[in-house]
């Protein structure tokens, strides 16, 4: 049975608060899009994503992240995150942030991170 978009999302946070890269990459797509501000030109496919990702695992080791608010319907999903942890300079912090996707057949088409820049520790 293939996953809705809701689903991935909620999966895609449970694989993210483990820290588990290859959890995460299983649920997008081999020619999956990734945007947020930081990467303007996007980034295509798994490997990219996963760089992507394993900084920010290596930026903010202890970050959780939990669903505040979570729509769907049969091909996107849009959610609304509130992202808890200690910078890699030690520094806590709490941000807000928004990411939009498009689910294909059960896995990430693509995922848009919408968030404020001047809020993200460094």
């Amino acid at each position: 049975m293939t996953r809705t978009p809701r689903e991935v999302v909620e999966e895609l946070v449970d694989a993210y608060n483990q820290k588990s890269l290859e959890r995460i990459l299983a649920l997008y797509g081999p020619e999956a899009r990734f945007w947020d501000p930081f990467h303007r030109d996007g980034v295509v496919g798994r490997p990219a994503i996963g760089e992507v990702i394993a900084g920010l695992f290596e930026n903010f080791p202890d970050e959780q992240m939990s669903i505040v608010a979570l729509a769907a319907d049969e091909t996107h999903a849009v959610a609304e995150f509130k992202s808890t942890g200690t910078a890699k300079s030690g520094r806590p912090f709490e941000l807000d942030f928004t990411e939009v996707y498009e689910v294909d057949d059960g896995q990430v088409a693509s995922c848009r991170v919408y968030i404020d820049t001047e809020q993200v520790p460094t």
